[in-house]
């Protein structure tokens, strides 16, 4: 099965951002699929009515994602970035159906982080709206190697779900 684009949607989020971002290189290595990469910003100060800052930040990611773009290039994969601001879930609904995006990918932090909770939400949204399937990447919990007590190291769990899931 081929896939044609991957897009990886990023808010201020380094952690997760490198975890979903490295789930969609892999994956595109395998598939021959292009990886798209929306940074998303929170919408302007003056969009939203409020005084703008004097230098409103744009949407950031980490040097090691940048590094990992760029590696990816080097490697002859097919990716793209592209900037927004906004609501997360409209921006990334609107950009799928505009890019003819083939899979989203997506990642969550462990259950008993902070942000939990608002991402989770945001991605049981998204969920809701997009037409095509969205992989979750999340945090594996730390398991005990069995009849040490040793813990196993933790990982990733990748869960890939069909939209309307």
């Amino acid at each position: 099965m081929t896939m044609n684009k991957i897009l990886v949607p990023l808010e201020n989020q380094a952690e997760l951002a490198r975890n979903a971002a490295l789930f969609a290189i892999n994956f595109a290595q395998r598939t021959g699929a292009e990886v798209l990469f929306l940074c998303i910003g929170e919408e302007s100060p003056a969009a939203a009515g409020r005084a703008a800052p004097p230098d409103p930040p744009g949407p950031q990611h980490s040097p090691e994602l940048e590094e990992l773009i760029r590696q990816s290039l080097q490697k002859g994969l097919r990716v793209g970035t592209y900037v927004t601001q906004g609501d997360y879930v409209r921006r990334v609904s609107e950009f799928a159906r505009e890019q003819g995006i083939s899979r989203i990918v997506v990642a969550l932090p462990a259950p008993d982080n902070g942000d939990f909770e608002r991402l989770n939400g945001q991605v049981a949204a998204l969920r809701r709206s997009l037409s095509c399937p969205l992989v979750v990447v999340r945090p594996r919990q730390e398991a005990l190697r069995p009849g040490t007590g040793e813990a196993a190291g933790p990982g990733l769990s990748l869960r890939p779900r069909p939209a309307g899931a």
